[in-house]
């Protein structure tokens, strides 16, 4: 019982009590927030060149986040998503297919914090990120992200690679390797309910996107997650960053809850479009494990509005 204690779940976390505002996309009206109800997730926490983050960020309103040696943090992630739900504006349930996604993230605040320190507070609660790059499995993802969000997606090929006490994620586009993060696990599982707060540039107005978070996750310090970067645009970011391979900090979600709700402008941003990629439907979205060979996410999955 000991395993369990101080993991309950809020009873009332997917009953939204925020504004519901609506959106024209794709020529139907929705209705947010999106929930994603069930997803996994792990990343890792690596230095760059804080004078190289601080030019890359198209507005001065956002500070880059410094590890306990000066250097600025990039986030690299990967995520699969699955029972996402939502609805359009006359009541209808938009149905959305599972997909999975990747970024780099920079870790950002508003007003400049002290080093290291606040990476390591519980609540982190000044802390957010701005998406340099998104690489997602479909073009309703990429899309949304975009004209809704302003978030950098495009569509690419994941395919994740799955042990008890290791989880890995090879990003392609268009037969070009893009990245590949190896993340040892190590830690207790620890209940998560810090939001999530990620920045991007739309239409010149620097947006915040705050959203709500639930998940079960190992946390870790320490050099336990390892980049290895391709020859891409999104991989070049990453270089021009002068990023190190080795990770400083990282987490793994074994399951995570998330609502998506309208970002807000806070201030003014430069256009910042990101790598943009082919216009393709989907992309490769696969999972292995020890036992067996690429399990294709997409075989069974018809898309649609229920």
């Amino acid at each position: 019982m000991r395993l369990l204690k101080g993991r309950r779940a809020p009873a009332d976390f997917l009953r939204w009590s925020g504004p519901r505002t609506t959106a024209e996309f794709r020529g139907q009206t929705l209705r947010e927030p999106l929930f994603v109800n069930r997803a996994t997730s792990f990343q890792s926490l690596h230095t760059v060149s804080v004078e190289a983050l601080r030019a890359m960020l198209p507005t001065d309103e956002l500070h880059p986040v410094q590890w306990f040696d000066g250097r600025g943090l990039v986030m690299v992630f990967a995520a699969r998503y699955a029972d996402l739900s939502g609805s359009l504006a006359d009541g209808k349930p938009l149905r959305v297919e599972p997909y999975a996604e990747a970024a780099t993230v920079a870790l950002v605040s508003r007003e400049p914090l002290r080093r290291g320190l606040p990476l390591l507070q519980p609540a982190m609660p000044h802390v957010g990120g701005f998406v340099l790059d998104m690489p997602v499995t479909h073009a309703l993802a990429r899309d949304s992200g975009r004209e809704l969000y302003g978030f950098p997606k495009f569509v690419a090929d994941l395919h994740f690679y799955e042990e008890p006490d290791r989880r890995v994620v090879d990003v392609w586009d268009d037969g070009v390797h893009v990245l590949s993060l190896d993340v040892r696990l190590g830690g207790r599982l620890r209940t998560d309910r810090r939001p999530l707060t990620m920045y991007s540039s739309r239409r010149g107005e620097l947006l915040a996107t705050t959203m709500p978070f639930l998940g079960w996750g190992q946390r870790f310090l320490g050099p336990r997650g390892h980049l290895l970067l391709g020859d891409h645009p999104m991989a070049s970011r990453l270089k021009t960053l002068d990023v190190s391979p080795a990770s400083v900090m990282g987490v793994s979600y074994v399951d995570a809850r998330i609502i998506l709700p309208a970002g807000m402008p806070v201030g003014r941003a430069r256009e910042y479009t990101g790598h943009v990629g082919a216009d393709r439907e989907h992309g490769d979205f696969t999972v292995r494990y020890p036992e067996s060979g690429a399990i294709d996410q997409y075989e069974r999955f018809t898309a649609g509005v229920a």
